[in-house]
C-alpha cells in the first residue's frame, strides 16, 4: 500500500484535492514577517486583497525535520510514499531529498518515490493530477514513475506576468531581463523542460499578452482536448475568465478547464495580477 502526497503549490484547491482521495501537504508564508499556513482556512481574496496593500510576501520552505515528522507515521505502518514536489519553488528541494536518505536509512523495507513536477501553479497542478488518477487506477509505483517520465515533458505552463521583479528576486530568471517593463509592458515566462523559467516575450498591454497566450496554446498545442486545461490567476479574475472564455470558444465548450487561484507559493514567485496557463504539447520547451 501507499498514499498520495502533492503540497498547496500545486494550485489544484483543497477541494479537488480531497475528491482525488490524496493527501496534501500545508506550505507556509509570511507577509510582513507574521507567519502564516495555507490550510483550510485560507481565504484568496483577503490574501490578495492584503498583497495590494503592499505588504511583503515570502514563501517559507519545509525544513529536513518537518518532511521527517510528515513522513515517518505513514513509513511507520509499513505503507510507501509517492510525493509529487515542485521545484520551481523558491525552496525546499535539499532538504526533502535530506530527508528522504534519512528515513530510507530509517525504513529500509520501505519506499519513498519523489517526483519532480518540473512545473510551476496549474502546469504543477495539472502533473499532479494526472498522476493521481494513475494512482486512483492502481497502478504501482513503478507504472507511476514511468508514467511521469513521460507527461512531465508534455504539460507546458505559460505565464503574464505584471513584473519579473518576483521571479528576478528569486534568481530564477536573469536580472538584465528585467528592464523594459515598465510602460504597460507585461512579460510572458514559460517553464522549460528541466523546470526553469524563461522569458519568451514582452508584449504591450494586459489585453494583447493575454491573446498571445491563446495564439500559443493554438500553434504549440497538441492534443489539447485529451487533458485538463488550467487556468490559473493571483488577484485577476477578469483576466482568467477572458482566457477560459477564448478557450471555450476555440476548442468548444464541452473541454476540461481546471479553474484555479494562485497559492501563496505561486504568487511569491510569479507576483500579484498573474495568468498562467498550461496545455498538453508534443514536448516542452529547451
Amino acid at each position: 500500500m501507499s498514499l498520495f502526497f502533492v503540497d498547496s503549490s500545486c494550485d489544484l484547491g483543497k477541494s479537488q484535492i480531497k475528491k482525488l482521495g490524496i493527501e496534501c501537504i500545508d506550505l507556509s508564508y509570511s507577509i510582513n514577517d507574521k507567519i502564516f499556513c495555507q490550510d483550510d482556512e485560507f481565504e484568496y481574496a483577503k490574501f490578495y486583497s492584503k498583497l495590494r496593500k503592499g505588504t511583503v510576501l515570502n514563501e517559507i520552505g519545509l525544513e529536513k525535520e518537518d518532511y521527517i515528522n510528515i513522513f515517518s507515521p505513514i513509513l511507520e505502518t509499513g505503507e510507501d510514499i509517492v510525493y509529487v514536489y515542485n521545484s520551481a519553488r523558491t525552496v525546499g528541494e535539499n532538504e526533502l531529498l535530506s530527508a528522504k536518505d534519512f528515513l530510507l536509512e530509517k525504513y529500509p523495507n520501505s519506499k519513498m518515490l519523489l517526483i519532480n513536477s518540473k512545473n510551476v501553479s496549474c502546469g504543477h497542478g495539472v502533473v499532479c493530477y494526472l498522476l493521481a488518477m494513475k494512482y486512483r487506477s492502481g497502478a504501482s509505483l513503478d507504472e507511476i514513475e514511468e508514467y511521469s517520465l513521460k507527461i512531465i515533458d508534455e504539460i507546458a505552463t505559460y505565464c503574464v506576468v505584471d513584473s519579473l521583479e518576483y521571479l528576478s528576486n528569486y534568481n530564477k530568471i536573469d536580472g538584465a531581463k528585467v528592464s523594459g517593463t515598465a510602460l504597460n509592458i507585461k512579460p510572458i515566462v514559460a517553464i522549460d523542460i528541466d523546470g526553469n523559467y524563461q522569458l519568451v516575450e514582452k508584449v504591450s498591454g494586459k489585453k494583447k499578452a493575454l491573446g498571445k497566450l491563446i495564439e500559443i496554446i493554438r500553434q504549440r498545442g497538441e492534443n489539447v482536448v485529451d487533458y485538463p486545461i488550467a487556468v490559473c490567476h493571483s488577484g485577476a479574475e477578469k483576466d482568467a475568465q477572458l482566457i477560459v472564455e477564448k478557450l471555450k470558444e476555440y476548442f468548444g465548450s464541452d473541454i476540461q478547464i481546471f479553474e484555479m487561484l494562485a497559492s501563496a507559493s505561486t504568487t511569491s514567485i510569479l507576483g500579484l495580477g498573474s495568468v498562467a496557463v498550461s496545455f498538453h504539447i508534443h514536448k516542452k520547451m529547451n
